[in-house]
Order: structure tokens, then C-alpha cells, then sequence
């Protein structure tokens, strides 16, 4: 499902002749900040109450309460006004157990529930085993090379490539079996895929509220607690 703004403030325009529009009538429908364009003596923001936040979440939207502070802006007679909402979407990286179905930090290498994480099989001694890895990297004129690269940067092997004269790029990595190393026959490992990358999307809006002069823009969350 798309990200959804996550509404825990909400505003009022005040006419002229002291009749307000609210952003959400009685049943918590949203009505939008372009549905009444005429002019407006004040608009005001409040929080979101828990009662509110219900009804707006009965009409397949998203709202929390909040504490957020009211905001008053008083419009001089006769000014036109420019008020619309933004959003702005973030991806934030998450890793998955395909064990235990836990999402953790996307920094870890294992699963703090039940421990789970990558694993490298050797097929010929049939056991998991710590994979000694090359990165192997291309350039323009399909030439390929191998680096070394510490585990705790591997994830950055495509910026390390870039930065590395001679225009290279990152190909693939290769994991290879440490004992078979010693023994002098040198084999690849099966990556077995025991926790995967993933990702959620957070949707973050703000009101920008334009009159004469003055330009503002209004929170729609904390930005510190």
C-alpha cells in the first residue's frame, strides 16, 4: 500500500463575516485546502483530538493525536492568499528474518530475535562457513578486477568502486570457501538468504500558508521531542 500522510494537525479558515470551513466536517471527511478559494479572515491550526483521529481513520485515512501547538494567522482584508499541503517521501531501509518475520536495523547483520543472518555454504564440505569475499569490479572497456573489501563497508563497494581511478564500477561479489583455499582446490559459496533488505515508506507533509509578505510553513509533526 502507498504511503499515507498521517494527519495530527488540522486547520480552520475563518470568513470574513465569522463563518469557519474546517479542514474535516462532523464525520471526519477531509475536505482539502483548495475546496474554498475565496477569502478568509484567519486560518487556524489545532491538534488532532483522539476523537477526531478516529473518525478521520474510519474514512481510510491516517491521524494520531497530538500535542502540537494552536496556530493563529490573521489575514489583512483584501490580501489573496496561497495556501497548499506537501509531502515529502522517505524510504527508510529495513532488514527482514525470513525466519522469525522480524524487521530490524538495517545496519545489523543478524537478527536480534532469533539470530538469524546470510550464510555461505560449501557444497564439497557440505558445512556453513565464514566466506573469505573479493568484489570484483568492471570498467567502460569491460575489464574486470578484484578488490578486498571489509565486511563492514561491503555494502558500500559501489561507492568505493567509484572513487577508485580508472572508472570502475561495482560487477559482483565473490565468495570463496576458506579451507578449500588452504587445501588448494579454491570453490565458491552458496549464499543461503536468511534475512533480506526491504524497505517502508514514511510520508511527511507540511502546510506552506502565503499572504502579502509573509511566507510560512506549518509542521505537520515534531521535528525533536
Amino acid at each position: 500500500m502507498p504511503a499515507q500522510p498521517i494527519f495530527r494537525r488540522f486547520w480552520i479558515k475563518v470568513k470574513p463575516d465569522g463563518s469557519a470551513l474546517p479542514q474535516f466536517d462532523t464525520t471526519g471527511k477531509d475536505h482539502g485546502c483548495g475546496e474554498y478559494e475565496g477569502p478568509v479572515a484567519q486560518i487556524l491550526f489545532y491538534p488532532v483530538s483522539p476523537k477526531l483521529a478516529g473518525l478521520i481513520q474510519s474514512h481510510g485515512d491516517k491521524a494520531e493525536p497530538s500535542r502540537l501547538r494552536p496556530l493563529a494567522f490573521d489575514i489583512p482584508p483584501g490580501e489573496e492568499v496561497t495556501f497548499h499541503r506537501v509531502g515529502v517521501l522517505r524510504i527508510e531501509p529495513i532488514k527482514v528474518c525470513g525466519f522469525c518475520g522480524a524487521e530490524f536495523d538495517f545496519e545489523l547483520r543478524e537478527c536480534p530475535r532469533c539470530l538469524a543472518r546470510l550464510e555461505w555454504h560449501c557444497d564439497k564440505c557440505d558445512s556453513l562457513k565464514e566466506p573469505l569475499i573479493d568484489t570484483l569490479l568492471v570498467n567502460s572497456q569491460k575489464r574486470f578486477k578484484k578488490i578486498k573489501i571489509v565486511p563492514a563497508l561491503q555494502k558500500w563497494a559501489w561507492k568505493i568502486a567509484e572513487n577508485l581511478p580508472g572508472r570502475w564500477s561495482f560487477y559482483d561479489i565473490q565468495a570463496r570457501c576458506p579451507d578449500c583455499e588452504i587445501a588448494g582446490d579454491p570453490r565458491g559459496l552458496r549464499l543461503v538468504r536468511c534475512v533480506g533488505d526491504s524497505g517502508f515508506e514514511r510520508l511527511f507533509t507540511h502546510y506552506i500558508l502565503q499572504f502579502g509578505n509573509e511566507r510560512h510553513i506549518i509542521l505537520d509533526y515534531k521535528t525533536r521531542s
